[in-house]
């Protein structure tokens, strides 16, 4: 997954570096719901609408 834009509460989760795998925050972020992201890989790259959960951690190490 590539990050195009986001705001504050999304980079809290995710980290500043927007491309593919770029900090170790994204990095787990995306390996811990990597089976949800799969279910949905048609409709992303389709780019369909879409609609799932992901379970994730904060930069301070909170769960969303």
């Amino acid at each position: 997954m590539v990050l195009l834009s986001a705001n504050g509460r999304f980079l809290d989760y995710f980290g500043e570096s927007g491309g593919r795998g770029g900090s170790p925050l994204y990095r787990k972020n995306i390996q811990d719901n990597i089976e949800i992201i799969n279910e949905n890989r048609h409709k992303m790259l389709a780019g369909e609408p879409l609609h799932f959960t992901m379970h994730v951690i904060s930069r301070a190490g909170q769960p969303l």
